[in-house]
């Protein structure tokens, strides 16, 4: 008991304080203070940044039913698939690609399996370029009958 009271006061003495302002100064000597958050939000308006480049991808078809083998071509707008590594559905749905193959360099070829038991819903495409992602949602569309098709 005689140690803890010595150890919580040395603890308190010794704290860091930190301080969330930045000192600015002027040309005429004077301080002016800023806060960061302000600074953070001028940063992160819209403008300040560039537009990123969207893949404009579709599907044919863009809906399948489970247990079904079908083939899907991915069609690409101002995009060059030749240079596409991996590819992979990510969704409720259990779906395989039993082969991919470059058709043109805005078009690739996949084979895919769709479970018997897979569950319906979208499902969104991962693709891989390299050192390059692309992430493509509600791209394929699990039915339960083909009336339900697109």
């Amino acid at each position: 008991m005689k140690l803890a009271l010595p150890m919580i006061l040395t603890g308190l003495l010794t704290s860091c304080l930190i301080y969330d302002e930045e000192l600015v100064y002027d040309d005429t000597g004077d301080i002016d203070v800023e806060d960061r958050e302000s600074r953070d939000d001028e940063r992160d308006e819209p403008g300040n940044h560039e537009e990123e480049d969207k893949l404009l991808l579709t599907i044919d078809p863009t809906g399948g039913l489970p247990g079904e083998v079908m083939i899907v071509s991915l069609f690409a707008e101002g995009a060059d698939l030749t240079g596409l590594t991996e590819v992979g559905f990510v969704g409720p749905s259990d779906i395989v690609i039993l082969a991919n193959q470059s058709r043109s360099a805005d078009e690739h070829l996949l084979t895919i399996d769709i479970a018997a038991n897979s569950q319906l819903g979208l499902n969104h495409l991962l693709l891989e370029f390299g050192d390059d992602m692309a992430f493509v949602e509600d791209v394929f569309n699990v039915v339960g009958s083909e009336s339900d098709l697109p």
